[in-house]
C-alpha cells in the first residue's frame, strides 16, 4: 500500500519561490534551473507541508522561510495515500503564528495546526528525521545515513521500510490476547477457590447422618398426626349438628320478621289499589296542568329570544355606524399614502445617477485608502528598517572611533618597535628602508619593546569596520531614498483621496437637495405595502358592512314572527285555564270520597302492586315456622354434648394435629436440604475437576502469550527485523556498487554503523573522499528506494552529484534512470548542467518559482 505520491503543489513566497504552480509525473526526472530560483526551495516546500518544518531553519524560525519583502507564505500539497486524497495547506505570518488546514477526499478534517501536525504523524508513519535520510534527501543529508552509528540506523530502517504496522498490529493483538488471558486466568482462579472452600464447608455437615435421623422423626409424627385425625372426626361429626341447629333457629327468627313484613304490606296494597282507582281522573287532571305549564313555558322563550333579537338588532345598527366612519378614514389614508408615494418615487427617478456616481466614488475611495494602507505599512517597515540601520551604523561608529583611537595611541610605539627590528640588520652608514636616511647606531639606543600583535589587529578590525561602515551607509541612503519615493506617493495618494471625498461630499448634498435618503427604498416600498393594505382592509369592511345589512334584515323579521307566535299562545293560555278548573274540582271531589289528601294519593299511585298476593305469601310463611319448630326438637336429642364443650374439643384438636404437622413438615424440609446437599456435593466436585483442567490449560497459554509479548515488546527483535531489512538492502547496494566501481567497492555494517570494503580493505565511511562518498551514498539512497517501493512513492535527492567525475556521472545517471521501473515520482535536483544532459526529463524552475516541464 502506498506511503505517499505527490500530485500537486502551489507555493506562494516561501523562500526564493514568489509563485510556483506544479504538477508531478511519474518517472525519473531532473530539477534544473539557475542560482536562486527555487529548486531546493520546492523540495523544502513538501518536507515543510508534511512536517510543519523545513531543514534549513527548522522548526524555530518559521517566519525565515517568508520570502523577503513579503508578509506572508503559502504552501498547498496534495496526495494520495491508501486509496485517499489528501491536501495540506500551510501558512506562514510574518508577524508571527501560522495556520494549518487539512482535507481528506475533498472533506476537511481540520483546520487546527496541532491537529493537522497529529493528523499528518498517523498519515504519514514515518518520522521527519527518517524521512529526511531515506527518501527526501536535502543538501548536505545525502552522507547521513551513511555515516551514522549502527542504532540510528537500525531505528531508520525499522521506522521506514519494516512491516512497522503489521508488528505493531500484532502487538496489540497479542497485548489483547494476554489481557484476556489474564481475565480468564483470574477468573477461574477465584471460582476455583470458591467451590474448593464451598466442598469443605458443605463436607463439614455430614449430610447422611443427619438424614437417617430425620426419616425416624418423620415416621413418629405422622403416627401421632394419624391417632389425633381419627379423634377430630369424631367432634366434626358433633359440630355439624350443632351447626344444623343453629342454622334452623335462625331461620326461625328470620320467618317471623318476615310474617311482620307481609302483614304490613297487605295493608299498603290496599291502599294502593284505592289510588288505582282514581287513575283516569287523576290523568286529565295532570295532562291539563302541563299544558297550561308548557304554555308558560312557551311564553317566557318566546320573550327571552324576542329581548335578544331587539339587543342584537341594536347592536348591528351601531357596528353598522362604525363601519361606514372607518371605510371613510381608509379612503382618506389611501388617499394621502398615493400622495406621498408618487412624490417619494419622483426623488427616486431623480437619485439613480446620483447614486451610481456615488457608489463609483465610493469604491474608488476604498481603493485608494486601501493603496494609502500598503504604502503607509510600507513606509513604516521603510522607517523601522532605517532606525534599525542607524542604530547599527552609529554602535559601528563608535566602534571604529574607539578602536581607531586605540591604534593612534600604540601607532607610533608599533612604528619605532619595527624600525628597531629593520635596524638589527643595518650598521653604521647604511640607507634605511623605511626613512630612506643613512643609519646612526645612536639614534635607536633606546629599545621599544612593544608588541606589534594588538597593532595589526587594531589596523584589520578598522578597516574591516570601515567597510562595513560604508555598507551600513550605501543600504541607509537606498532606505532613505525609498522612504522619500514612498512618502512621495503617500502624499499624491491622499490628495487623491482628498479629491474623491470632496467629490463624495457634493455628490452626496444634491442627493439632501432633492430629498434622498439611506431608507427612500424601504419608505416607498413601505408606503406601497401600507396602501395594499389599506385597500385591502376597505374590501373587508365593505364585505362586513354587506353582511351586517342582511343581517339586521334577518333580524327584524324573526322578532316580527316571535310576537306573532307569542299572541297566539297568549290566547290559548285563557282556553287551557278554564280546562285546568273544571278537571281540578272533579278529581278533588273523588278524593274526598276515599279520605285521601293529593299527597297520600300521589305516593300510593306511584307504588306497583305485588306480583303476588300478601295473604297468599302469609300462609306460606307460617307452615314453614311449623316444618322448622318440628325439625329443631329432633335434633336436639341427637347431640352428646354441648355446643360449647364441642367448640373447645375440636379447637384443641385441630392446633395439636396442626402443630404435628408443622414438626412433621420442618423435618421433610430439613431432609430434602440434606439430600440437595449431597446431589451440590456431587456436582461441586464434577465441576471442581472440570475447573481445574480448564485453569491448567488457560495457565498455559497464558504463559506462551507472556512470552510472545516480550519477544515482540524487546528492541532484540526489533533489531533482528531490521538487520534482515538491512541484508536485503546491502545485496541492492553492491549490484549497484559493482556497476559503479567496476566491483572495487562493496558495503557491509558492523556493530557500529556502515563500513566500506576497497579491494579487500575496510574502510571507514567518514574516511571517503567527496566523490566516494557520493557514489556509495547515492546506492544506499537508491537501493533503499528500491526495497521500500511498496511503502513510499516518492524519491527526491537536493544535490548530490557536483563531487562525482564524469566517468561516474554516466555510470550514476544510467542507473537512476533504470529506477523508473519503480512507477513512482523520483525527482533529482542538480545543479551541474553536465549531468543534466544524460535526462531527457526534466522539470525547469526560473526566476520566482515558474515551473515548467520539458
Amino acid at each position: 500500500m502506498s506511503k505517499l505520491r505527490p500530485l500537486t503543489i502551489e507555493i506562494e513566497n516561501f523562500l526564493g519561490i514568489k509563485k510556483c504552480n506544479l504538477s508531478f509525473k511519474d518517472g525519473v526526472f531532473l530539477i534544473i534551473g539557475q542560482n536562486g530560483a527555487g529548486k531546493s526551495s520546492l523540495l523544502e516546500a513538501i518536507v515543510f507541508a508534511l512536517y510543519g518544518t523545513g531543514v534549513r531553519y527548522g522548526k524555530k524560525s518559521p517566519s525565515e522561510y517568508i520570502r523577503s519583502r513579503s508578509s506572508s507564505c503559502q504552501i498547498k500539497f496534495s496526495f494520495l495515500r491508501n486509496g485517499k486524497k489528501y491536501e495540506v495547506i500551510r501558512r506562514i505570518k510574518a508577524s508571527g503564528g501560522s495556520e494549518a488546514s487539512l482535507s481528506e477526499n475533498n472533506a476537511v478534517v481540520t483546520t487546527h495546526r496541532t491537529l493537522v501536525d497529529k493528523e499528518l504523524r498517523k498519515i504519514m508513519d514515518i518520522s521527519y528525521d527518517s524521512f529526511i535520510t531515506t527518501f527526501f534527501l536535502p543538501q548536505g543529508r545525502a552522507a547521513h545515513l551513511l555515516t551514522a552509528r549502527r542504532s540510528e540506523i537500525n531505528d531508520i530502517v525499522f521506522d521506514v521500510i519494516s512491516p512497522k504496522k503489521t508488528i505493531k498490529a500484532m502487538q496489540e493483538k497479542i497485548s489483547e490476547i494476554v489481557r484476556k488471558l489474564e481475565s480468564e486466568h483470574e477468573k477461574y482462579q477465584a471460582r476455583l477457590a470458591d467451590f474448593r472452600g464451598r466442598l469443605e464447608k458443605l463436607s463439614s455437615q455430614n449430610p447422611h447422618k443427619q438424614i437417617s435421623e430425620l426419616t425416624n422423626a418423620i415416621q413418629n409424627l405422622s403416627g401421632k398426626i394419624d391417632i389425633k385425625q381419627k379423634e377430630l372426626k369424631q367432634i366434626e361429626k358433633e359440630k355439624d349438628l350443632w351447626n344444623e341447629i343453629n342454622q334452623i333457629e335462625k331461620t326461625l327468627e328470620n320467618l317471623e320478621k318476615k310474617k311482620h313484613r307481609v302483614l304490613e304490606e297487605a295493608e299498603e296494597e290496599k291502599k294502593i289499589s284505592l289510588a288505582k282507582s282514581l287513575g283516569a281522573e287523576y290523568q286529565i287532571f295532570l295532562t291539563s296542568k302541563k299544558q297550561m305549564e308548557s304554555l308558560k313555558d312557551d311564553a317566557k322563550v318566546l320573550e327571552k329570544q324576542i329581548n335578544s333579537l331587539e339587543y342584537e338588532f341594536k347592536k348591528v345598527n351601531t357596528q353598522l355606524e362604525q363601519l361606514f366612519t372607518k371605510q371613510q378614514d381608509i379612503d382618506k389614508r389611501i388617499s394621502q399614502s398615493t400622495s406621498e408615494l408618487e412624490k417619494l418615487q419622483k426623488i427616486d427617478i431623480e437619485s439613480n445617477e446620483l447614486l451610481k456616481k456615488l457608489n463609483e466614488l465610493k469604491a474608488v475611495k476604498l481603493r485608494i485608502s486601501k493603496d494609502i494602507d500598503d504604502l503607509q505599512n510600507s513606509l513604516n517597515k521603510t522607517q523601522d528598517l532605517i532606525e534599525e540601520k542607524q542604530r547599527l551604523l552609529f554602535q559601528k561608529q563608535k566602534q571604529f572611533f574607539e578602536q581607531e583611537s586605540e591604534f593612534n595611541q600604540i601607532k607610533q610605539k608599533a612604528i619605532i618597535h619595527m624600525a628597531q627590528e629593520i635596524a638589527q640588520t643595518l650598521q653604521d652608514g647604511d640607507i634605511c628602508p623605511v626613512c630612506g636616511n643613512s643609519y646612526k647606531k645612536s639614534e635607536f639606543s633606546t629599545t621599544v619593546e612593544e608588541k606589534i600583535e594588538k597593532y595589526e589587529y587594531l589596523k584589520k578590525a578598522i578597516e574591516m569596520l570601515s567597510k562595513e561602515i560604508d555598507q551600513i551607509q550605501f543600504e541607509l541612503k537606498n532606505l532613505l531614498e525609498e522612504k522619500e519615493n514612498l512618502t512621495r506617493k503617500l502624499l499624491e495618494t491622499q490628495d487623491d483621496l482628498s479629491l474623491h471625498e470632496e467629490e463624495i461630499s457634493t455628490v452626496s448634498k444634491k442627493l439632501l437637495q432633492i430629498g434622498y435618503s439611506d431608507d427612500l427604498k424601504s419608505k416607498i416600498h413601505n408606503l406601497s405595502k401600507q396602501i395594499q393594505n389599506a385597500m385591502n382592509n376597505k374590501i373587508t369592511v365593505q364585505s362586513e358592512i354587506s353582511q351586517l345589512k342582511e343581517r339586521s334584515d334577518q333580524i327584524n323579521k324573526r322578532i316580527s314572527e316571535l310576537k306573532e307566535r307569542l299572541k297566539k299562545n297568549s290566547e290559548q293560555q285563557e282556553k287551557t285555564a278554564k280546562e285546568l278548573r273544571s278537571n281540578k274540582e272533579k278529581f278533588f271531589e273523588k278524593l274526598g270520597e276515599i279520605n285521601f289528601t293529593l299527597e297520600q294519593f300521589e305516593s300510593y299511585f306511584k307504588k306497583q302492586l305485588p306480583t303476588h298476593s300478601a295473604v297468599q305469601v302469609l300462609q306460606k310463611i307460617e307452615s314453614e315456622i311449623v316444618y322448622n319448630k318440628e325439625k329443631l326438637t329432633q335434633l336436639r336429642n341427637l347431640t352428646k354434648i354441648s355446643a360449647q364443650q364441642c367448640e373447645s374439643l375440636f379447637a384443641e384438636l385441630n392446633n395439636t394435629v396442626e402443630l404435628l404437622k408443622k414438626q412433621r413438615d420442618n423435618f421433610i424440609r430439613q431432609k430434602a436440604v440434606m439430600e440437595h446437599l449431597i446431589k451440590e456435593l456431587e456436582e461441586i466436585r464434577r465441576e471442581k475437576e472440570n475447573l481445574e483442567r480448564i485453569f491448567n490449560q488457560i495457565h498455559k497459554e497464558y504463559q506462551i502469550a507472556q512470552s510472545v509479548k516480550s519477544t515482540f515488546s524487546a528492541r532484540e527483535f526489533q533489531s533482528y527485523i531490521a538487520k534482515i531489512v538491512l541484508e536485503n538492502i546491502l545485496i541492492k547496494v553492491n549490484d549497484i556498487l559493482d556497476i559503479l566501481t567496476d566491483g572495487r567497492f562493496r558495503l557491509s555494517i558492523d556493530e557500529n554503523g556502515f563500513v566500506v570494503i576497497d579491494d579487500g580493505t575496510k574502510r571507514n565511511a567518514d574516511g571517503l573522499s567527496g566523490g566516494e562518498k557520493t557514489l556509495v551514498s547515492l546506492s544506499l539512497a537508491m537501493s533503499i528506494a528500491e526495497i521500500a517501493a511498496g511503502q513510499m512513492e516518492a524519491f527526491f535527492i537536493d544535490e548530490g552529484f557536483s563531487a562525482l567525475d564524469e566517468d561516474n556521472k554516466a555510470k550514476v545517471a544510467q542507473t537512476l534512470k533504470q529506477m523508473e521501473k519503480l512507477n513512482r515520482v523520483i525527482g533529482f535536483v542538480t545543479h551541474d548542467p553536465q549531468f543534466a544532459e544524460f535526462f531527457d526529463k526534466k522539470l525547469v524552475v526560473e526566476k520566482g518559482g515558474v515551473v515548467k516541464w520539458i
